[in-house]
């Protein structure tokens, strides 16, 4: 296949796109209102103990789904760390 002037060249700048270390605005979305519904809910689902009751009894009756989501929190919390020792 013959290369053109669209073709990707190796050491090219960055064009468009999002600027580095601007959040996901979905996400940040997604985790405000994740958080809401917990709180909403909490340990009872009428709001006992907020948030920390809600992972609480996820993580009782649901260990699985709380693990995958201290495993996503936790992967995150390095990947903060380690931006914030490379710069």
């Amino acid at each position: 296949m013959a290369a053109n002037s669209t073709s990707f060249k190796k050491g090219r700048r960055k064009t468009g796109g999002r600027k580095a270390d601007v959040p996901n605005k979905l996400s940040a979305d997604f985790i405000e209102n994740l958080l809401s519904v917990a709180e909403a809910l909490g340990s009872d689902g009428a709001g006992t103990d907020g948030v920390v009751g809600y992972l609480k009894r996820l993580g009782l009756e649901d260990p699985a789904v709380f693990c995958k989501l201290l495993l996503r929190v936790m992967d995150w919390q390095q990947k903060m760390r380690n931006r914030g020792n490379s710069g």
